[in-house]
């Protein structure tokens, strides 16, 4: 598959969501070597964002898909996002809990205490070595994932009486879940088609602008005897 983004075209394909019990899951992924890379960075950022996107996620871990690299990707459901290859945290500030799910537990949440301000760096699929700072979800969000990188998943930051609680209201999180995105899939036609109408409009103004700056020529053709 292929995924056009600015002016370059990029190869991609959907990975396959784990269950919760691999060693993947399980285990500290490895430094990703951009001298001699273990795979394409930039085909396996795609492939991650998309993936993420197809599974209505804001963040996708590379274990989370059996794959043991150090990277993970933070990104929005229009597809937009970024990758954090070899993530590294500088600094922490505050202190916030927040319910977490993530998908490869799904319809699970737990309220999960993180710092509220981060400062990290990390490098871009290509390379490139970036230092940021975030907070909020996106910091939330970052941390979570990281967490996957080392081997870590978040049923193990709260107690068994917690998770057992939480635990019990998965169907009903899952029943709510598909409401909600069949309502966000009614949304997106909705505003599909109206973008289709505005842009029919725009053309059909366009064309009677054409026309009316077009004058109108009439070219008197002398007429012509011929005698024989």
């Amino acid at each position: 598959m292929e995924k056009v983004v600015g002016n370059k075209t990029y190869q991609y394909e959907i990975y396959k969501l784990v269950d919760k019990f691999p060693d993947a899951l399980y285990t500290v992924t490895p430094e990703f070597d951009f001298n001699n890379p273990p795979t394409d960075p930039q085909y396996l950022t795609v492939s991650l964002l998309q993936t993420m996107v197809k599974h209505y996620g804001i963040g996708l871990a590379a274990p989370q898909v059996g794959l043991s690299y150090r990277v993970f990707v933070i990104g929005s459901e229009n597809g937009e996002g970024f990758a954090c290859f070899n993530p590294k945290i500088l600094k922490q500030e505050g202190s916030t809990s927040f319910a977490e799910g993530c998908l490869t537990f799904s319809g699970l949440y737990l309220n999960i205490v993180r710092p509220e301000t981060i400062e990290v760096e990390f490098q871009n699929m290509y390379g490139k070595t970036d230092v940021v700072k975030f907070s909020g979800l996106t910091a939330r969000t970052f941390l979570h994932e990281l967490d996957h990188l080392n081997g870590v998943v978040y049923t193990k930051l709260v107690s068994p009486y917690v998770l057992d609680k939480a635990k019990a209201k998965v169907k009903s999180n899952l029943k709510k879940l598909e409401r909600q995105r069949v309502e966000q899939e009614k949304a997106r036609i909705i505003a599909q088609a109206a973008r289709n109408v505005a842009e029919e409009k725009r053309i059909e103004e366009l064309n009677k602008q054409l026309v009316m700056s077009i004058p109108n020529i009439n070219i008197e053709i002398p007429e012509i005897r011929v005698e024989v």
